[in-house]
C-alpha cells in the first residue's frame, strides 16, 4: 500500500504472515503436497514471504533465524485461499489447472497513456516444471504433435487465442483442457 502525505511519500507494507501458507522447494513436493515449509502444522514457520516489491528475486523463510531463496531455485507457493502460485523467470503465475497438462494464469498490469488496465493472460507447460508458454493454439499443436485429433479440435473449436481460456461450466474445467483430455484418452 502507498501513503502520499504532503510531498513525503511513506511505504506501509502489509503483514504478509498469514498470506502465503506454503513453499514448495521443487515440482515433485507440489505434486505430493508435502511442501518444504508450511505456516501451518507440526514444525511450523512463523512466516513466508513472497512479497515481489520488496524482496524482487527471493522468498524469505522465517522460523528461529531468517532464511532467503532464489525464486529461481523454489517450485512455488500455496497463498491464504489455497491457491497454488508456480514461478518462472522470478514472476509468480497462478497454477488454475493440472489435469492432462499444467494450466497457469498471470494478471498484467499495462499503462496506456492516462488509462491503467488489467489483463489476465494464460499459459501453459507439458510437465510440473516445463517451460511455460503462452496458451495458444499454434504453441499447444508443437507440444502435442502425436495428437492430431486435438490439432483439428483446435481448429475447429476456436477462431482465436482469448477464446482457448474460456470455462466450461457444463463440464467443470476449461474447455480446451476437456477437449484434450477426450483426444488424449482417444490416442492413448
Amino acid at each position: 500500500m502507498l501513503l502520499v502525505f504532503g510531498s513525503s511519500l511513506f511505504i506501509y507494507k502489509a503483514s504478509f504472515a498469514q498470506q502465503t501458507k506454503a513453499l514448495y522447494m521443487n515440482s515433485k513436493e507440489f505434486l505430493t503436497n508435502t511442501p518444504a515449509y508450511t505456516t501451518e502444522g507440526a514444525g511450523a514457520v512463523k512466516r513466508i514471504s513472497t512479497d515481489k516489491l520488496f524482496l524482487g528475486s527471493e522468498v524469505t523463510v522465517t522460523a528461529d533465524k531468517k532464511q532467503s531463496f532464489s525464486k529461481n531455485n523454489v517450485y512455488g507457493y500455496r497463498n491464504k485461499n489455497n491457491e497454488n502460485f508456480r514461478f518462472y523467470n522470478n514472476e509468480a503465475y497462478k497454477i488454475v489447472d493440472t489435469e492432462g497438462f499444467f494450466m497457469y494464469s498471470r494478471v498484467i498490469k499495462k499503462q496506456e497513456g492516462k488509462l491503467r488496465t488489467e489483463k489476465t493472460e494464460y499459459f501453459f507447460s507439458t510437465t510440473a516444471d516445463g517451460s511455460l508458454m503462452p496458451l495458444t493454439a499454434s504453441a499447444l499443436k508443437n507440444s502435442f504433435r502425436d495428437n492430431k485429433k486435438f490439432h483439428d479440435y483446435l481448429d475447429l473449436r476456436f477462431d482465436n487465442t482469448s477464446q482457448l481460456s474460456a470455462y466450461d461450466t457444463h463440464n467443470n474445467t476449461y474447455t480446451v483442457k476437456h477437449l484434450y483430455k477426450i483426444t488424449a484418452d482417444a490416442v492413448r
